[in-house]
Formats: C-alpha cells, structure tokens, sequence
C-alpha cells in the first residue's frame, strides 16, 4: 500500500491500514456470500467493481493536484 501512495499520493490523508482493511474485508465478504449462495460468481461480481472503485478514485487524485 505504501507503493501505490507513492505512485498515487492523495490530497485527502487515508489511512492505508484501514483503506487495506476494507479491501480485506470486502474479498472476505464475497468469499462468503459465494460460498453460502452456492454461486462461484458472486466473489468477482463483489470484488471487482470494489476494485474498479478503488483504481478510479486513485487515478481521480493524480488530476486533483
């Protein structure tokens, strides 16, 4: 995490603990809802737009500055 605020430093002050935090609980939670669901689609259905979140509001951050 330390890397990418480097190559992606923000204007906001984000705590990288609780941003990883986050990230951890929210693969844990499709994680779960695949397993409980019986539906291996439901991990990359709650992960990946998550993700795609994560790198546009970094991305977003680079234009601020």
């Amino acid at each position: 995490m330390s890397e990418v605020r480097e190559t992606y430093p923000s204007n906001d002050d984000i705590d990288l603990e609780e941003l990883a935090d986050m990230i951890s609980t929210v693969i844990e939670a499709g994680i779960i809802m695949s397993k409980v669901l019986n539906d291996p689609q439901k991990l990359p259905e709650q992960v990946v737009p998550r993700c795609s979140g994560i790198n546009c509001f970094l991305a977003l951050e680079q234009f601020d500055a």
